[in-house]
């Protein structure tokens, strides 16, 4: 089953927007959803992948638990116009995310992260294969 550039670009603004509500909800198990169950996520500030959906969830979860023990809550946004290519069943989206950290205080975090996600259709359903992040946020200057 091919994807056409349009239906890719409808799919990931589908996808983002599921992710946004399942962070906002804190539901850990829709955030690692879209990942397939051998995915690696090379996350920023790690020395080499978190491997597969279930060690994908308990980092996600950790995330979550840090913020909550704060008492904050955390959001997720992409922003811009992704760069979506189709290469048969792979589906390469890049762009910027901006996580948002809102403590009870008032104080808010915000984290720009560099995306690259590559999806595969595996049985029928797109889903994250490798995902690779890093920081994007502007230095500050003193």
């Amino acid at each position: 089953m091919s994807i056409t550039q349009t239906e890719a670009l409808r799919l990931m603004s589908r996808m983002e927007g599921d992710v946004a509500r399942a962070m906002a909800q804190g539901d850990v198990a829709a955030m690692a959803a879209g990942f397939a169950p051998d995915a690696l996520l090379f996350a920023d500030g790690h020395s080499g992948p978190i491997a597969g959906r279930e060690a994908i969830a308990a980092h996600l979860g950790a995330l979550l638990d840090e913020v909550r023990a704060q008492g904050g809550t955390l959001a997720w946004r992409a922003v811009g116009e992704p760069h979506v290519t189709v290469h048969g069943d792979l589906i390469l989206d890049s762009g910027i995310a901006v996580t948002t950290v809102t403590l009870p205080d008032g104080t808010v975090h915000e984290e720009h992260t560099n995306e690259l996600v590559v999806w595969r259709l595996i049985e029928g359903e797109w889903l994250i294969v490798r995902q690779m992040s890093n920081s994007a946020t502007p230095e500050q200057t003193p």
